[in-house]
């Protein structure tokens, strides 16, 4: 899937946290619920777990994506995305 125009144009994230986005988009199921591993996510971006968890804050921080940590149940985190302006431009 590729990286939607609204999202690439924007200088307010890093490359990093565009891609990473992506790749969640490209692991959402029919309703937009993304839950892959964190493994998995920083096999695809060629980067660490702990970079991978970056990307994801500065994403929630922006308003772009909604993280449930279920961790605590020996899960991946469940990722779902946000409505955001940007998309109106």
């Amino acid at each position: 899937m590729p990286l939607p125009f609204w999202l690439a144009a924007r200088r307010e994230l890093s490359p990093g946290a565009k891609v990473c986005y992506g790749l969640l988009m490209y692991h959402a199921d029919a309703d937009g619920v993304s839950c892959p591993p964190l493994a998995l996510l920083a096999e695809g971006l060629g980067v660490s777990a702990r970079q991978v968890t970056t990307y994801m804050a500065d994403l929630r921080e922006h308003g772009l994506i909604h993280v449930v940590d279920r961790r605590h149940m020996q899960q991946s985190n469940r990722v779902t995305f946000l409505r955001h302006e940007w998309q109106a431009t």
